[in-house]
């Protein structure tokens, strides 16, 4: 069985079966290279050294040869578990082509995330990131939790449900007498 069929469409390999979702698509037509490897981040500037490094890259004057294997390999366990020792060489490979903040690697958004909640709990880990896309500052903000009442819920749902019906069931009463 293929080792894409068995994982989660986020978590597949590089394959050659050009019609699912990959990570790298090499356009031999176009000349170009598509890299899927942006999740949501509240933080623009990890998307601007990414980017850079992306750039620096592309503007390389040698030829890199993909390894699919090691990224195979790898992929799976760094999407579960983030950086991990594994990749400390391939890091300082990327380090040597382009200067950039070695953190955004081997401290995430997820990590943040996960601290966060840790510490915090639940609603205040939603509340940080809800900041953070509405802000661009992670950070838990104080939440207001009202107890809604179960009556006033039940009335409205009630009312909402039969009260548009409402008409309908009078005529056909009145059809039935």
């Amino acid at each position: 069985m293929d080792r894409a069929i068995e994982c989660t469409y986020r978590l597949r390999s590089v394959r050659l079966n050009p019609t699912g979702r990959q990570d790298f698509i090499f356009s031999k037509r176009l000349g170009t290279i598509e890299l899927r490897v942006c999740d949501a981040c509240w933080d623009l500037e990890r998307y601007w050294w990414l980017l850079r490094v992306v750039k620096a890259i592309s503007e390389l004057d040698i030829d890199l040869e993909p390894n699919v294997e090691l990224y195979n390999s790898l992929r799976e366990n760094i999407c579960r578990q983030g950086f991990i020792n594994e990749t400390a060489p391939l890091v300082e490979e990327l380090k040597s082509i382009v200067d950039f903040p070695v953190a955004i690697i081997t401290y995430t958004a997820s990590d943040e995330l996960a601290n966060t909640y840790k510490k915090h709990g639940l609603i205040a880990t939603y509340s940080a990131a809800d900041n953070a896309y509405r802000n661009g500052i992670f950070r838990p903000r104080e939440v207001r939790l009202e107890r809604r009442s179960h009556l006033k819920d039940g009335i409205i749902g009630f009312a909402g449900y039969f009260l548009p019906r409402l008409p309908y069931y009078a005529l056909k009463g009145l059809k039935e007498m």
